[in-house]
């Protein structure tokens, strides 16, 4: 549901090995190999315990969802960036 919810592409099981901010691009690892691929926005979600990354974490538009109501707010604050 989420993900139709998003129209987002989500992959489990995969390791990101790269990041490029000024291209918009992720080089991904998994049973596939490796793939680069384009992104519009970008959400890392690194497990049921989330990790707290260093990158801006006061931004607004910086969640971290380990449950319903924080996915809640997510929703509210990615729906007035579409």
């Amino acid at each position: 549901i989420m993900r139709e919810q998003l129209n987002a592409q989500i992959y489990t099981d995969t390791t990101v090995t790269h990041i490029d901010t000024v291209e918009r691009e992720i080089q991904i690892l998994n049973e596939q190999g490796i793939q680069n691929l384009p992104y519009e926005n970008l959400v890392l979600a690194t497990g049921a315990s989330p990790n707290q990354y260093p990158v801006a974490p006061d931004h607004p538009r910086h969640f971290r969802i380990n449950h319903w109501h924080e996915y809640d707010a997510f929703m509210a604050g990615f729906a007035e960036y579409k």
